[in-house]
């Protein structure tokens, strides 16, 4: 994910490699605040993120609870993040790529079953 910078360059904040997610992977973010929950699609993730499409907006700051689930594997894990970034996607309907940073990184064990 990049960031603009002052001097409008933009800097790569990645500190670990993003894996592309398996088809069958969903995801589920929960606002903390309100509990409201959506369904996401999981685009790719990494130890210390993950980048869903979403709809409808969560706007950047959100702090979210994040359910990774991997269906054919029965496996799952929660864990809390604060979405970073927000992109509205070109589609017939609103939808939007969302960048989530996990609060605390996970193992790459913990990643196998979604990539």
């Amino acid at each position: 994910m990049y960031a603009a910078s002052s001097n409008g360059k933009h800097e790569e904040r990645r500190a670990t490699e993003r894996h592309d997610c398996k088809p069958e992977a969903t995801c589920r973010l929960t606002e903390v605040l309100d509990q409201k929950r959506e369904e996401a699609e999981p685009w790719n993730v990494s130890r210390g993120g993950v980048c869903v499409v979403v709809a409808p907006h969560f706007a950047s700051g959100t702090r979210v609870e994040i359910e990774l689930r991997a269906p054919d594997q029965g496996r799952s894990v929660v864990t809390f993040g604060q979405v970073v970034y927000t992109c509205l996607l070109p589609s017939e309907r609103e939808m939007y790529l969302a960048g989530c940073e996990f609060q605390d990184d996970l193992r790459e064990d913990d990643l196998r079953p979604y990539t």
